[in-house]
């Protein structure tokens, strides 16, 4: 495993841990990429020496991942942090993953976390990760099944959306979008409080 790597990421999110909700919007933009690029206070790279094998890849993609979580801690519970890191540990292995395989984007998945704070709500049903290391998260109720495709992108399609929604006489209706994280954070309510309230 490379120590070097894991040092260097985790003193980077020592160094962003005290990030408040006024600088959310501030690190939208987050992206990973080369040191050499305009890096922010609130950025976060994980960059691979040449030589590094997958397994190292792997491990340092989780260990990187995990601390983006660290870095909005103040923000998530202990109950929902161990949530996320358990959903990581599964996803992320060295069993499931290939040469060549898109590890997921720190960029993205920071999007995700920055979305539960938006939006309040943590209640998703699985995580995964998409050929072209955009984060994938699926919500669940018993009206409707939403899912999101985080790009990490400040575009104003960084979150690509889909919902399947059933009516009380049965009936489904499907429908998709692409808005902005900010967006996408009333927008998803709108299908997941709304099919909550009427179940109630």
């Amino acid at each position: 495993m490379n120590m070097a790597v894991v040092g260097n990421v985790l003193a980077t999110a020592i160094a962003s841990d005290d990030l408040a909700p006024q600088e959310l919007e501030q690190s939208s933009s987050t992206k990973t990429g080369d040191a050499g690029n305009d890096a922010g206070p609130n950025r976060l790279y994980a960059v691979e020496p040449e030589g590094t094998s997958f397994s190292e890849q792997i491990f340092n993609s989780l260990v990187g991942l995990k601390v983006a979580v660290s870095q909005y801690a103040m923000h998530l519970s202990h109950a929902e942090r161990h949530r996320i890191f358990a959903e990581l540990d599964s996803v992320i292995n060295v069993d499931d993953w290939h040469e060549g395989d898109e590890l997921p984007k720190i960029a993205a998945f920071q999007d995700f976390l920055k979305w539960m704070i938006y939006s309040k709500y943590n209640k998703w049903l699985s995580l995964g990760v998409s050929d072209t290391g955009h984060l994938l998260v699926a919500w669940k109720t018993p009206r409707v099944l939403l899912t999101g495709e985080f790009s990490g992108a400040t575009s104003q399609d960084a979150v690509k959306w889909t919902a399947q929604i059933k009516s009380d006489k049965g009936e489904t209706g499907y429908t998709v979008g692409k808005c902005p994280l900010r967006l996408f954070a009333s927008q998803a309510l709108f299908y997941l409080d709304q099919a909550a309230r009427h179940a109630a």
